[in-house]
């Protein structure tokens, strides 16, 4: 069977919502919705939380996950999923570990499930591209959308814009839920997906939210009500 490490980043610090990744949701910290995901899983081989923070690192622990301490220099606000992601690959390889792939979980998407990442998986071998990525369709086409520069609009899709929205192409983007990459891949080109490279995984819009902001939060926590009802 091929081995799938994931890989939860967590870092202490967050400026739009503090301590966003063990704010209290539904019942548990929001970090252990994608621990319980992974877990639930069937082709998940590992789940590692990467933190730099005590409290997150022991949340980690008690919901299940491996915990391991990330340094400093991959936990400030210029940290990148890469970095993460790398050096996670790096300490377990340095214990004689390796992976045929490797599944970024971000934790602010706790709506995404154990069976969104098997099918996301399923999509990720049969197809044999390097990498597979939850989307959803956009409800506001780019089509429609412009730029402002002083106050003055400016079509952002230049040329003419199809009136018709039937006619219009259907537009998706990563909506933060599952990042799937073959480890080889992932190592040789310090990313987790590319043009032309990447299978999507659609998920609905009710599972899709990506928390940023106290807003995003609200919004969340509505929608699981909603999903559960």
């Amino acid at each position: 069977m091929k081995k799938i490490l994931a890989v939860i980043p967590a870092r202490g610090g967050s400026k739009g919502l503090p301590r966003k990744n063990i704010l209290p949701f539904h019942g548990k910290p929001l970090l252990a919705w994608s621990i319980d995901a992974a877990k639930a899983s069937a082709n998940v081989t590992r789940c590692l939380v990467s933190s730099e923070d005590d409290e997150i690192l022991s949340v980690a622990r008690e919901y299940g996950a491996e915990p391991l301490r990330r340094p400093l220099e991959f936990s400030g606000d210029t940290a990148t999923s890469v970095e993460v992601v790398t050096h996670a690959l790096g300490s377990l390889a340095a214990q004689g570990e390796s992976f045929d792939a490797v599944l970024l979980l971000q934790p602010t998407s706790p709506l995404r499930t154990g069976s969104d990442i098997d099918a996301a998986c399923d999509i990720f071998w049969e197809r044999g591209l390097p990498c597979c990525v939850s989307v959803c369709s956009l409800h506001q086409s780019p089509f429609l959308s412009y730029t402002m520069n002083d106050g003055i609009l400016y079509q952002l899709m230049h040329g003419r814009v199809e009136p018709r929205r039937q006619l219009r192409p259907e537009v998706f983007a990563p909506n933060g839920g599952i990042y799937l990459v073959d480890t080889a891949w992932f190592m040789e080109n310090a990313n987790f997906m590319a043009s032309g490279a990447t299978s999507a995984y659609e998920m609905p819009p009710e599972r899709s939210i990506d928390i940023d902001t106290r807003l995003d939060f609200a919004m969340a926590e509505f929608l699981m009500s909603y999903n559960n009802n």
